[in-house]
């Protein structure tokens, strides 16, 4: 089996990278997603070819933009010490193209004490659009309700692996003995 370490943020090329890493061989692949997140705006375009793939993920500590990575995996499991955390889609554009990260409803004030800053107004639609996006194809991915994994989102919950199975997110958390990297 070809182990594939991803302890990578969320970007375009990372995951680009992965899945030409995921192509090199043939056979089962196992990723292992040690990630921060990131951004996700790409998996509608990479998504599909690393669903193909046929992985098996394994999340070690799996935050924000990397749970969309990791629900990819036709089989997903959860180390025993696994983190999964989430919360709202946080994107404002700064100087340079640099990501500053904050959550809606901080950007709403944001945008409410600069109402005359031009481009607000459609920075908080696309955040909302993203945000749609993103709880549609994680519901799709993993069978969660829009309404649940919103409210995870809201509560910036964080998810033990015992947890993140009751949810539907992975489907089998590993024993110790199969933890070798």
């Amino acid at each position: 089996m070809q182990e594939i370490i991803f302890r990578y943020e969320i970007g375009a090329k990372s995951i680009e990278w992965l899945l030409n890493e995921s192509r090199r061989s043939v056979g089962p692949k196992r990723v292992w997603i040690d990630s921060p997140g990131g951004t996700f705006d790409f998996f509608s375009k990479f998504g599909p070819p690393l669903e193909r793939q046929g992985l098996t993920t394994v999340g070690v500590d799996v935050r924000s933009a990397a749970i969309i990575l990791f629900l990819l995996g036709y089989q997903r499991l959860a180390v025993p010490s696994l983190i999964f955390f989430f919360h709202e889609v946080r994107v404002i554009p700064g100087r340079q193209g640099e990501i500053t990260v904050c959550d809606v409803e901080t950007a709403r004030h944001f945008i409410n004490d600069a109402a005359k800053r031009e481009g607000f107004d459609e920075l908080l639609f696309q955040m909302k659009s993203a945000q749609h996006w993103m709880v549609s194809y994680i519901s799709s991915l993993s069978g969660i309700p829009k309404s649940l994994f919103v409210d995870l989102m809201q509560r910036e919950v964080t998810l033990c692996a015992r947890e993140a199975i009751r949810y539907g997110i992975a489907h089998r958390v590993l024993e110790r003995e199969e933890v070798v990297r």
